[in-house]
């Protein structure tokens, strides 16, 4: 649910194999989790030091110099922290329940029924939290 099909973790993994700032060693863009600071195309950019083909599996995920982008909008991402961000308390109102199985279907690929079940709508929000931990 929250990966990408195979043809495009491929894809993505091809294009940052093919790329100078890629360190074959440790699989990861710049240096492993640190990262670093490059100049690409007349601005300097931070590389994410992650591990490549862990990233490129994640619909969320991005290229950091923006040669493969998430599989999932950016008008998406930003409602869903706009709807997150707006939770107030533990309780879910119908409107917001609505919203965020709309998101959750789209960005997941799935086909979520709204649901009253208390413990299935944090469920729901715990995974859309994940999406957004890589954003």
């Amino acid at each position: 649910m929250l990966l990408t099909t195979s043809k495009i973790k491929n894809a993505r993994l091809t294009t940052c194999r093919e790329c100078k700032h890629f360190v074959s060693k440790t699989q990861s863009c710049g240096t492993l989790l640190v990262g670093n600071e490059v100049k690409y195309k007349n601005t300097t950019k931070k590389l994410c030091g992650c591990i490549m083909p862990i990233k490129a599996s994640l619909k969320i995920a991005s290229c950091p110099i923006h040669k493969w982008t998430s599989v999932i909008s950016q008008s998406d991402i930003t409602a869903l922290k706009k709807t997150l961000s707006e939770l107030k308390g533990s309780k879910v109102t119908a409107a917001e329940n609505t919203q965020l199985t709309e998101l959750y279907n789209r960005m997941l690929g799935v086909n979520s029924k709204v649901s009253n079940c208390p413990s299935c709508v944090k469920s729901m929000i715990r995974k859309l939290n994940e999406l957004l931990k890589d954003e």
